[in-house]
């Protein structure tokens, strides 16, 4: 059976860009560095001019698979940064995570890209502590389940990290994650996601988050949480492959009547890494028929199964997938059954068969690269005597009176003209 196998890149460049120093940069830039399918490029602006870490070059911004911005843009970031990012965003529909602080300029930060997924209604620079509330009809989003069945309760165990007053409205299209939790009981958008085309973006409405990093260190239950959270959200933000995460068809779109149907699966998680413990469901429906089969895994994500007895008809099928008690996701399709046809049912050569029919008629079997020995092997056959036959045809022409009367008619013909054009 001949398949073709797609290989996702997981090496990941990830552009670091922070407003100015601190905590939240250094936990970033850590973080990121302790997983070997990521380049970390951490770029940090300066107060007078320049950057810590080297300058911020065309070439590095244009080959970033994920940028991450920490409390940037900042007032004093000079235009043809901002110009250069923009063009770049826009050309090549790169992600990026945000992290708000209070040293950021929104107004610059909106004209960045249209993928930011809020607006600013009013900027204040005073701030608060606040929890991080997962949303409740986002519990299955692969961010806050972190594709672990405690992902959930796991948020509930964080400390709390720093947000501003600042009042932020969701773009539309825009997906809130969760929600900020504090002391006063308010409950504001914490964590959005918005897709425009194939451009992704993550925003963290709040700063401090290097606290989720050493003070989750004292719970065991926390200890690897930022580590898995960041990693999680560069490779969802990079991830092309989001929109399909079950992918389910049959090996064909026409079946012969009798022949089994079978189904082949792929289902992924959100950052396109194979799911290899999830439940594939088969709905077979023809008319008010309605069929259902289970696909067996085969591992690293790829699931198969077949189902017989179908009769002639057009067929659809609906396919769900789910893990832990959550749906992955889902596939449609049709094929047709037609009537069997015997003579398609087995069209390679049956060299066994031929063999056989050999043998019961004292003959030989002869492959295409023996088909010189044809002629010895029929003169060494008992049966097969050269036979001479001669046969003798003659035809006498003036027995043929067809023949007389057309040279009669011709020598009359010949005369005619003679006589005619005065030669007699």
């Amino acid at each position: 059976r001949a398949f073709y196998a797609r290989v996702l890149r997981s090496k990941l460049r990830v552009v670091l860009i922070g407003g100015s120093p601190s905590p939240d940069v250094s936990a970033i830039r850590q973080t990121l560095a302790e997983d070997k399918n990521m380049t970390i490029w951490s770029f940090t602006e300066r107060r007078s001019t320049g950057w810590y870490g080297g300058n911020l070059t065309a070439s590095a911004i244009d080959s970033a698979d994920c940028f991450i911005f920490v409390g940037f843009p900042t007032p004093s970031t000079p235009g043809a940064v901002i110009t250069r990012l923009s063009e770049a965003l826009q050309r090549n529909s790169s992600p990026f995570l945000l992290v708000c602080s209070p040293q950021i300029d929104y107004r610059r930060l909106l004209s960045l890209s249209s993928a930011v997924p809020f607006t600013v209604e009013l900027s204040s620079p005073a701030e608060r502590l606040a929890y991080f509330q997962p949303a409740d009809e986002q519990r299955s989003h692969y961010l806050t389940s972190l594709g672990v069945p405690d992902g959930i309760t796991t948020w509930r165990r964080l400390p709390p990290i720093f947000a501003t007053l600042t009042v932020y409205r969701p773009r539309p299209g825009s997906t809130i994650l969760g929600h900020s939790r504090t002391g006063a009981g308010n409950s504001e958008p914490f964590m959005l996601a918005r897709t425009v085309g194939r451009q992704k973006s993550l925003a963290i409405l709040g700063h401090g988050i290097w606290r989720w990093r050493l003070m989750g260190q004292e719970n065991p239950q926390t200890s690897r949480f930022f580590s898995r959270f960041l990693t999680s959200a560069v490779q969802w933000l990079s991830s092309r492959e989001e929109s399909r995460q079950v992918k389910v068809k049959p090996t064909s779109t026409f079946f012969h009547e009798g022949e089994a149907v079978v189904f082949q699966a792929q289902v992924y998680d959100a950052t396109a890494r194979p799911i290899d413990r999830a439940r594939v469901t088969v709905e077979i429906r023809h008319g008010d028929d309605l069929r259902e089969m289970d696909l067996k895994p085969l591992g690293n994500g790829r699931f198969e199964g077949e189902i017989r007895g179908l009769g002639e008809g057009d067929y659809t099928y609906h396919a769900s997938a789910g893990s832990n008690g959550i749906s992955i996701g889902d596939d449609t399709g049709n094929f047709t059954v037609g009537q069997t046809n015997l003579e398609f049912q087995e069209t390679r050569m049956n060299s066994q068969l031929l063999r056989e029919l050999a043998h019961l008629t004292s003959g030989r079997y002869i492959t295409p690269a023996e088909i010189d020995s044809i002629e010895p092997a029929l003169q060494q056959l008992p049966a097969f005597t050269p036979r001479s036959e001669t046969s003798v045809l003659t035809l006498a022409l003036w027995d043929w009176y067809y023949t007389l009367a057309a040279l009669l008619l011709l020598l009359s013909m010949e005369w005619f003209l003679r006589k005619r054009s005065g030669m007699l």
